[in-house]
């Protein structure tokens, strides 16, 4: 298999750099242009959909809520009633009726024409400071309705201004502006999060190559990748919708392990060119991408280094196909995302990046600019790529194996002083979460939240049928229920059949644990009731996590167990791979816990994590750990093969792979932490995470913990049964 792609890619460098150059460009396209249709961006959503077969999703099917009308609030603040009213109230009539004409209003609601009306009375705020103008905005697409919404907007700004009274102010607050200022800040966030990144990722790079091309290759090769996966999205938005923030997880893990596995590419390449060409010498350096020597290193780099990201990639889609189990949408779309960024990057790393390196040969194989230059001549020899197996890391694995019990207990014992927040763990799905604390919307709903209680959501939302019985009896049953303090009924235009029940409660957390608790009483006491809201999704979602988490756990550990096993013929190997990967996630997520829901180090603090991003944490952060496990285990098997000396194994393995998963690392971290620079608390949340879980897999775990435990079990890592070593013999992928 790699021995005829190595083949290929050798013939014909060209043909597959123009291959993607073309598939670039038909992306890039995709991505902006739509061929036709909405872009990307313009195709993005940021519901959060409940979970499908669950009482919450069967909830908004039955509501039928009209999604052509759009409710505005206009949240005027800053005037004492009743006190400013004989100045004000003719002055707000004629802006009601100004609002009224502007394109895609159907109604507004003006609480001060009639203030003896209960209802305009709850449109006043509690502090007798402010009051909500009500304002249905409805358009023939999202986008018209969009643009009335800005409208309407604009002419109440406009209107304070005019006012001049140096306390008035304006926020509006609608479900798709909230929905506008995500997909904004999503994409404002990529941009930012890019723009720190990929120069960060660069120097890095040239850091450790010592030269501008080689380090260039694994970043085209992640460049590529992002833009091919994000138009493979575009197309997954014409058969279910696409939330947000699912781009910015993309993103980042495509250019994670497009990173890791060009590098590895790279770095295998100058490592099998310099054992041709030692002792270097310009007049030696090969002219033609397709000399001999050269094309000897890239077929032995493809064999070698090829095979490992292959089974990189497998493994890691294996990791996060378990989203897949989980019925909700988003998780689904997470899958797919994932799945579609790894193999692309492991094509990019497997097809561009060796096309780029025949036609760059002579220049990769030169001795680096870093290395003319003195003051940084031996920082470059200190981190950069060698071809010796001897240096910093086999002198590491010496010191461990002197002492691998003590090493192992003493990174066990941190490991779980790091993994105890994860008790205090409370994971949540609100959009509203989504948004930073100075944002427009943000600052509206919390004023909705403590000033208007008629108008915020009701924490818990239910269908009656309406032929059941005695409402008020049930009114009044449902208000001795803990935290509720108000339960309206209303019938439902869309479905006469039922009656919608509005329960307020006084917690100010909508997802509190009181609010989930009166969500399963409600259901547990009346079976007929269809219970929605926030809070019902909440508790959907994490029922159904409960219920899939062992079947998803199956295939991630049945999918990583063979493919491990194919790789290197041993049990032992994978079952410790398994057991080491779950500690170091569980030590990182306790980490990211303690960060964000103590709001240590300048963090926002967070009531609990958002739900997607924890799945997406344990699927990627298994995935990217499996990475660094498969790197340096390849290596050390490589060595085994040739001597069958588990120690020496170990030492050349971590010496020739220790670079590549330290240096990967370095960089990987940069670029999450360069995504925390960004305003989404869900894409903060994820960078931070995803970092700790890098900078304790990579060095905790593989440079100390994984030599310490290899090193005890001796030529024991090795083990399979017989039956098991013939299977191995006939299903491995060799080169």
């Amino acid at each position: 298999m790699f021995h005829y792609l190595s083949t290929r890619v050798i013939r014909h460098p060209m043909r597959f750099l123009a291959a993607w150059i073309v598939l670039l460009a038909a992306s890039l396209f995709a991505i902006f242009g739509g061929y036709g249709t909405d872009g990307l961006f313009d195709r993005l959503t940021s519901k959060i959909t409940p979970t499908q077969g669950t009482q919450s999703a069967k909830f908004v099917v039955l509501i039928n809520e009209d999604s052509e009308n759009e409710q505005l609030i206009l949240l005027f603040s800053g005037i004492a009633i009743p006190q400013d009213l004989p100045q004000i109230q003719p002055k707000v009539t004629q802006a009601a009726e100004e609002i009224q004409k502007i394109p895609g209003v159907k109604q507004i609601t003006n609480p001060l024409e009639n203030l003896k009306d209960p209802r305009n009375q709850a449109l006043l705020a509690k502090n007798q400071e402010g009051f909500a103008l009500l304002v249905v905005v409805s358009g023939a697409t999202g986008n018209e309705t969009l643009a009335s919404l800005h409208k309407v907007e604009d002419y109440a700004q406009q209107w304070v201004k005019d006012q001049k009274l140096p306390n008035l102010k304006v926020n509006s607050l609608s479900e798709k502006l909230i929905g506008e200022e995500i997909n904004d800040l999503s994409r404002e966030d990529l941009a930012k999060g890019e723009l720190i990144s990929l120069p960060v990722a660069l120097l890095l790079l040239v850091v450790i190559f010592g030269g501008l091309i080689a380090a260039g290759l694994p970043l085209a090769g992640a460049v590529a990748a992002i833009v091919v996966s994000l138009a493979g999205v575009w197309t997954i938005t014409f058969l279910m919708d696409v939330n947000s923030f699912v781009i910015n997880i993309i993103t980042i893990i495509g250019l994670a392990l497009s990173i890791d596995y060009g590098l590895l590419i790279v770095s295998r390449f100058r490592e099998e060119i310099l054992r041709q060409t030692q002792p270097l010498d310009e007049k030696r350096l090969p002219r033609r991408p397709r000399q001999p020597n050269v094309a000897k290193a890239v077929q032995v780099t493809i064999q070698t280094a090829g095979r490992t990201v292959f089974y990189s990639a497998v493994t890691i889609a294996a990791a996060i196909s378990g989203l897949f189990v989980f019925p909700n949408a988003v998780f689904k779309m997470i899958g797919y995302g994932g799945v579609l960024a790894t193999l692309i990057a492991v094509a990019a790393a497997l097809t561009l990046v060796p096309a780029l390196i025949l036609l760059s040969a002579r220049y990769l194989i030169r001795p680096g600019i870093l290395s003319r230059i003195p003051g940084l001549r031996k920082l470059s020899q200190g981190v950069g790529d060698q071809s010796d197996d001897h240096g910093i890391f086999s002198k590491l694995a010496k010191d461990i194996q002197k002492r691998p019990i003590i090493t192992t207990l003493i990174i066990t014992g941190i490991l779980i002083v790091m993994s105890v927040p994860v008790g205090q763990l409370k994971v949540r799905t609100d959009m509203h979460d989504y948004l930073p604390q100075e944002s427009q919307q943000k600052v509206a709903y919390e004023q909705v939240q403590t000033q208007y209680p008629a108008l915020a959501t009701a924490q818990i939302q239910a269908l009656y049928p309406a032929k059941s019985g005695n409402v008020e009896a049930l009114k009044e049953k449902l208000e001795s229920y803990p935290g509720v303090t108000l339960v309206t009924a209303q019938p439902v235009s869309e479905n006469p059949d039922y009656l919608k029940l509005d329960i307020h409660m006084g917690e100010q957390d909508p997802l509190s644990d009181q609010v989930l608790s009166d969500v399963r009483q409600i259901r547990t006491e009346y079976p007929e009731m269809v219970v929605g809201g926030p809070a019902a999704v909440q508790e959907d979602l994490n029922q159904s996590l409960k219920d899939h988490a062992l079947a998803a756990s199956g295939i991630v550990i049945g999918a990583v167990f063979i493919l491990l096993f194919a790789m290197t013929g041993s049990l032992i190997v994978p079952l410790k791979a398994l057991i080491l990967n779950c500690f170091s996630l569980v030590a990182s997520l306790g980490a990211t816990t303690w960060l964000f829901q103590g709001g240590h180090l300048g963090l926002p603090q967070v009531v609990g994590l958002e739900t997607f991003i924890v799945a997406c944490v344990l699927a990627f952060g298994f995935g990217l750990s499996m990475d660094y496990e498969v790197f340096l285990v390849a290596r050390i098997k490589e060595y085994w093969d040739q001597t069958e000396d588990n120690d020496r194994a170990v030492q050349i393995g971590l010496q020739r792979s220790g670079r590549i998963v330290t240096s990967a690392a370095v960089i990987i971290v940069a670029v999450f932490f360069g995504f925390v620079a960004g305003e989404l608390v869900p894409i903060k949340e994820i960078g931070i995470a995803l970092a700790l879980t890098v900078i304790t897999d990579a060095t905790l775990v593989r440079m100390l913990l994984v030599p310490a435990t290899m090193t005890i079990m001796g030529r024991w890592n090795w083990w399979a049964p017989k039956p098991l070593r013939k299977l191995h013999e006939k299903i491995e992928i060799k080169h």
